[in-house]
């Protein structure tokens, strides 16, 4: 993620740290605030996740400084933003946060950019501070529609894929599943990894176990990924690509590229990821895992039209592809696009109908669509797919309680606690269904049951634990913690049936905005 354009003005030495790029914005708002001055920062992130972390970073750290930060989204009808932005009041004590100068609309989307340029001494002039936040695509794109207030920016710092790891998104996100061509689960990792590698060991080094060889070098490197040891299974994928020398071992060395891939991809070197992923199109364009895995980076990177495309296309080079029609139906999601995400979600439960991912995915959606019948009809099935697995069985009970079907609440949260008694929320969910019956003993015996467990928990399950209680105001102001220490993202509260009392309320999308 070079910037030729910038020398000298870049934060781009590849030794800072995430924190030293933070700083580096911080301190950049701190001199203007002190000196009252305007401040255009513009920051360049490599991925969505990395940018929704990175600016929750940035945002704390500047209310520690007295200001109030505003987040902006571009859209058509507020493109121009120097106009916009000098109409708030006491702007003067107001950081803004810019995204999506793609979204602007105009020819070639150059709307929002243009505008820039052409008002850009207001920005001085009213001494505004903003910080835009640029994919990579909108920071190539912005000196080339907009030169002159390319010119008055103060600082660009980068955000680079491989710049830290980061926090996983908790609760209920779309599921996936990684694309590895083994009959394997990552369970007992161990006694599997110390099987194979004996195995291995065994083996003569001969053409004649060739084959056997790189079947098992393989499924070691797989193993090694579900334990999180990129470093191992990476030596483990190099050696099957060292086996695979052969000519006429195309296919394998193709699998094990994508293999490679997936692995930067986990540790979100999304260049890197796609630079693998490309190269295996290049060989072979009809390889359709490798058009799959490309689409997931683009998601991630916030390359919508780019994802689009790589899921289409590897659907339509293995039309019964389950994991890519899964894939399509998380983009559809995420996009608002129920219809579309549903008919894909049900495409891949077709294709796959031993997976309770697809099916999962698709009571979030009927769920998301208001339609708590499909939703439960849905939940069934991925229950009788995992029978053994509480947290359905508790989302199921709270869509039930939703319902007032109570005894069907009951039962089904009874049921996750009889799988997994140290899991708190179904006693959350037991605790309101006998609080909206009037019972308050069986309440509070629920509610004694919850405590001691609580206690263990991070902050967002306290926060799922009081909206399956009722208990509004105080799942809010734990949601708001959980936002804040980056314990989950607005996507995955979105996402999660345990936050459905809390849609009606205002502050539910004033908070999942940021507001």
């Amino acid at each position: 993620m070079k910037n030729a354009s910038d020398p000298g003005q870049g934060s781009n030495n590849s030794s800072e740290t995430f924190e030293d790029r933070i700083a580096t914005l911080l301190e950049e708002i701190d001199l203007a605030i002190k000196w009252d001055r305007p401040s255009i920062l513009l920051a360049v992130y490599a991925s969505e996740v990395i940018h929704n972390h990175a600016r929750e970073s940035l945002e704390k750290q500047i209310e520690w400084l007295g200001q109030k930060v505003t987040r902006i989204k571009v859209d058509k009808e507020n493109f121009d933003l120097a106009r916009f932005l000098s109409q708030f009041e006491q702007h003067e004590q107001v950081v803004f946060f810019i995204s999506g100068l793609r979204w602007g609309g105009g020819r070639s989307r150059s709307n929002a950019y243009q505008a820039l340029n052409m008002r850009r001494e207001l920005f001085v002039d009213e001494k505004i501070r903003l910080v835009i936040w640029l994919n990579e695509k909108e920071a190539s794109d912005l000196p080339h529609h907009a030169p002159d207030f390319w010119a008055f920016r103060h600082r660009v710092v980068e955000f680079p894929d491989n710049i830290s790891k980061l926090p996983a998104s908790s609760s209920q996100p779309d599921l996936s599943w990684r694309d590895w061509q083994v009959n394997e689960t990552p369970v007992d990792l161990e006694a599997k990894i110390a099987l194979r590698e004996s195995l291995l060991a065994q083996l003569p080094i001969s053409d004649s176990s060739l084959f056997t060889r790189t079947d098992l070098v393989y499924i070691l490197a797989y193993l090694y990924a579900s334990r999180q040891d990129y470093d191992k299974a990476a030596s483990y994928l190099e050696k099957g690509l060292a086996l695979a020398v052969h000519p006429q071992a195309a296919s394998i060395q193709a699998k094990f590229r994508v293999a490679l891939g997936m692995l930067y991809h986990e540790q979100y070197m999304l260049g890197k990821a796609i630079a693998t992923f490309q190269k295996v199109i290049e060989q072979d364009p009809r390889n359709a895992s490798a058009w799959n895995n490309l689409g997931r980076v683009f998601t991630d990177q916030g390359r919508q039209d780019s994802a689009l495309h790589a899921f289409k296309k590897a659907i339509k080079l293995a039309p019964r592809y389950a994991n890519a029609w899964n894939n399509l139906g998380n983009f559809h999601r995420q996009n608002a696009q129920s219809r579309d995400a549903l008919h894909a979600y049900k495409q891949s439960a077709r294709f796959e109908p031993q997976n309770a991912k697809p099916v999962i995915n698709l009571a979030h959606t009927h769920l998301d669509a208001g339609q708590p019948d499909l939703a439960i009809r849905a939940y069934k099935k991925a229950t009788r797919l995992v029978p053994a697995n509480a947290a359905l069985l508790n989302e199921l009970g709270t869509i039930y309680r939703e319902m007032n079907r109570f005894k069907d609440a009951i039962a089904a949260y009874n049921k996750a606690i009889k799988l997994d008694p140290e899991y708190v929320l179904p006693y959350a969910g037991l605790a309101a269904c006998y609080r909206q019956l009037g019972k308050p003993d069986a309440f509070k015996k629920q509610i004694n049951h919850a405590r001691p467990r609580l206690e263990k928990q991070s902050v967002i399950k306290w926060a799922e634990f009081e909206a399956i209680c009722g208990n509004n105001e105080a799942a809010f102001r734990f949601l708001k913690v959980a936002l804040d220490q980056n314990q989950t993202t607005p996507q995955a509260v979105l996402s999660n049936p345990n936050f459905i009392g809390l849609r009606a309320d205002p502050r539910y999308q004033k908070l999942i905005d940021g507001d």
